[in-house]
């Protein structure tokens, strides 16, 4: 996924899964974000110096998750995360982990909780600071012979307010999915809700959203996905979709 958002500032996101059949799965992904032509302020020229600088963030991720009974799992996630400001870099590594219970309650409920960014210290011009420590909570239920998906997702960083996402996903179609949000997280920069579809067409997903910032303009977001073992072909949902996890399959972003 890439995304060329506002103020010069970009973000992608490439992935690759694969199952290890009853070891688990295996994951690994990269992560960037960057922002260029920023200007350059002190406190001489806080309208700016004339001079103009860029900023990057890199994350290496290898992840790793196994089923601990049919219900219940748990994953890890090891980052190697490098910053770079201007001619100033810093270097980390963290560790995700969480737990996620799937399909209890009639099949119908799941819960999930994690714990982010535990790990070093960022290090810039000799100052140290933490990495956003956050909890996070989850769930989500299924409705209306499972074509109707609600969910609710609440982050606690350590160091900032609380943020309550909550959304839904409708199927229309075995293939074609509408999907909305809210976040409360986006109060102060304009509209919280957000818009979009998934299409699942045989190996390849792809998914669409619009996002509103305010003044600051209106984000379109595309990610396109691929699977050796598809949940739908046109039409038709795969017979043995309970038996997915099963398989072998690679998946990237």
């Amino acid at each position: 996924m890439y995304n060329q958002a506002f103020m010069d500032s970009n973000y992608g996101f490439l992935a690759y899964g694969v199952s290890l059949k009853e070891k688990g799965s295996l994951g690994f992904s990269l992560t960037y974000a960057g922002i260029k032509d920023i200007k350059e302020t002190n406190s001489l020229y806080p309208t700016g110096t004339g001079n103009i600088f860029s900023a990057q963030d890199l994350a290496i991720s290898l992840s790793y998750a196994k089923k601990i009974t049919s219900h219940l799992s748990f994953g890890n996630n090891l980052k190697l995360i490098r910053g770079n400001i201007e001619k100033e870099s810093a270097l980390g590594f963290a560790l995700d982990t969480g737990f996620l219970a799937k399909d209890i309650l009639n099949d119908n409920l799941s819960l999930g909780f994690a714990v982010l960014n535990l790990g070093s210290k960022m290090t810039y011009l000799n100052q140290k600071d933490k990495l956003p420590l956050t909890i996070k909570l989850g769930t989500s239920f299924k409705l209306l012979n499972d074509k109707l998906l609600l969910a609710i997702d609440i982050s606690k960083p350590i160091d900032n307010d609380l943020n309550i996402k909550s959304g839904f996903e409708y199927c229309l179609f075995n293939n074609f999915s509408l999907r909305g949000g809210y976040s409360t997280a986006s109060q102060d920069i304009g509209s919280q809700f957000t818009f979009g579809f998934g299409l699942k067409c045989s190996l390849i997903n792809l998914d669409l959203s619009y996002v509103p910032y305010g003044d600051l303009g209106n984000m379109i977001r595309i990610s396109i996905s691929y699977s050796q073992n598809p949940l739908f072909k046109f039409g038709q949902v795969r017979e043995d979709e309970d038996d997915q996890e099963g398989q072998d399959k690679n998946n990237f972003k």
